[in-house]
């Protein structure tokens, strides 16, 4: 029975499917998923290139994610694919292990990461405070645009050094390889992206940009670097390409343990971000299970690693994605068009691809989020900036791990001193009739009490805030989220 028990609760959606799926509903993940699909291909190409690996590469981690992840995953609307927090490790990785170790590096990642879902780890993700998620966001995003610079400008470098501000230093040095008419196309690129956004044009902007790019670019025969020129032919190919020979086991410790936990947390962010924006619960433990075994699959036919897309399960939810098979139809797009259309992507240049990471480096940044943690403690404003100044200036992995400790330090320091003055501090929630109360402090593991609550049998549901003495910025916004997913159980929420 426990045994039971314990599967039972790591069953995937796609197990789920007949509770809540209908026949018209197959209609809304077939368009959710062609309209994914379409936004995923110049992404996944993009970030493949400025990985350091083939184009094509990106195109077939997105095909085998999408599915494999999917049918798996333990979110309804969870998009898996190449990342822009792929770009930063994978340079590092694949010049200290090459391209053989990194495979070897992504498979024994995804063993580690089934491991954590095993183990049911997943469920800690709720206790990762919000200014660490926006800190972490911020400096990504700052990173990726950092990583291209030199597309975008079409600088001639033979090499690049690893820290970010050493990066900055090598492009002032060569400022005078700068190619005209690559920053032109680029900036044009930028605007176009921008303007097709404010028009609310239906397309995705990324494929129009570059398609329209890359046609005057052919057309005016334009000297600038391109996808082709850079790569050769570009032709998708499947097959088993994993070998464990001829590796240092060693030099692969480091970057396994990197690549895991960056899968790991960048999944589960965007898994709570799609449990924002949808109102369903995912199962943390399932989603870490299935990013597992995309990697385990992904590493054996020779793509990159793969996590959760913000972005994409973004925009998989606003196109009225129903279930996970909006993503297996987001991956059948990728392959007919990596099959049939890969060769045209040679003519796309370099520079239009760093204009649409530019693009989704700005929303990446989330200024709205920024200002709003200046709005709270400055608790949440220095765990904030230690997230995103490590980021960038240090890497990924040492700014979750330091923001995450400081903010459960800062807690601790907090209760510490609140005992001292006899403040009571733990969070109550009372319910009597219709009206919730709430006491004592709102905070990023307090907070999570609101879940267990049992909400009576009413019309009209009252919510009293006044006895809550402190509060943070996580506390606030999961107690709005909690809110607003409550609001179609009642008549009126006061």
């Amino acid at each position: 029975m426990k045994l039971k028990n314990y599967f039972s609760s790591l069953l995937p959606q796609s197990f789920l499917l007949k509770r809540h799926y209908q026949k018209q509903n197959l209609f809304q993940d077939i368009f959710a998923g062609v309209f994914v699909g379409i936004i995923a291909i110049p992404l996944s190409i993009a970030f493949a290139a400025s990985s350091g690996v083939p184009p094509i590469i990106g195109l077939t981690s997105a095909f085998f994610a999408g599915i494999v992840a999917a049918v798996f995953s333990g979110c309804r609307y969870q998009i898996t694919g190449p990342t822009g927090a792929c770009i930063l490790i994978l340079n590092q990785t694949l010049r200290d292990v090459g391209f053989e170790g990194m495979l070897i590096c992504t498979f024994l990642a995804g063993m580690l990461v089934l491991l954590m879902g095993l183990l049911k780890l997943g469920k800690y993700s709720k206790y990762i405070a919000r200014p660490v998620v926006v800190g972490f966001s911020a400096g990504l995003a700052l990173s990726i645009l950092t990583s291209q610079v030199p597309d975008y400008l079409a600088l001639k470098l033979s090499g690049l050094p690893l820290n970010a501000l050493e990066k900055w230093m090598t492009y002032f040095e060569n400022w005078q390889s700068i190619n005209i008419t690559s920053v032109v196309l680029g900036s044009i690129s930028v605007a176009l992206l921008i303007v097709w956004k404010k028009l609310n044009i239906k397309f995705p902007a990324p494929m129009a940009v570059i398609i329209i790019i890359s046609i005057i670019t052919t057309l005016f025969k334009l000297n600038v670097p391109t996808l082709g020129s850079k790569y050769g032919s570009l032709t998708m190919e499947i097959d088993f390409k994993l070998q464990f020979s001829n590796f240092e086991f060693f030099k692969i410790i480091k970057p396994t343990i990197y690549i895991a936990i960056l899968i790991a947390i960048v999944s589960l962010l965007s898994a709570m971000t799609a449990d924002n924006l949808s109102g369903q619960k995912t199962n943390m433990d399932a989603e870490l299970v299935s990013q597992g075994l995309a990697n385990i699959i992904c590493a054996c036919f020779g793509c990159i690693p793969v996590m959760g897309a913000v972005a994409r399960t973004s925009s998989n939810i606003s196109s009225g994605s129903v279930s996970f098979i909006s993503s297996i139809v987001h991956s059948l797009v990728i392959l007919i068009t990596g099959l049939f259309l890969m060769p045209l992507a040679s003519y796309i240049p370099l520079t239009v691809l760093a204009a649409v990471l530019f693009v989704a480096c700005f929303n990446m940044f989330n200024i709205k989020a920024v200002k709003k943690v200046f709005s709270y403690s400055i608790k949440d404003i220095i765990i904030f900036f230690s997230a995103f100044v490590l980021t960038f200036l240090v890497n990924i992995i040492v700014a979750i791990a330091v923001s995450i400790i400081m903010s459960f330090l800062f807690l601790i320091i907090e209760n510490i001193i609140k005992k001292t003055k006899h403040i009571k501090s733990p969070l109550e929630i009372k319910i009597i009739d219709q009206t919730i109360y709430f006491s004592g402090d709102l905070n990023f593991v307090t907070v999570q009490k609101i879940f267990n609550i049992v909400l009576p049998k009413t019309d009209t549901l009252i919510i009293d805030l006044q006895g809550i003495t402190t509060f943070d910025m996580t506390g606030c916004e999961v107690l709005e989220n909690w809110i607003k997913s409550q609001k179609s159980k009642f008549c009126d929420i006061i």
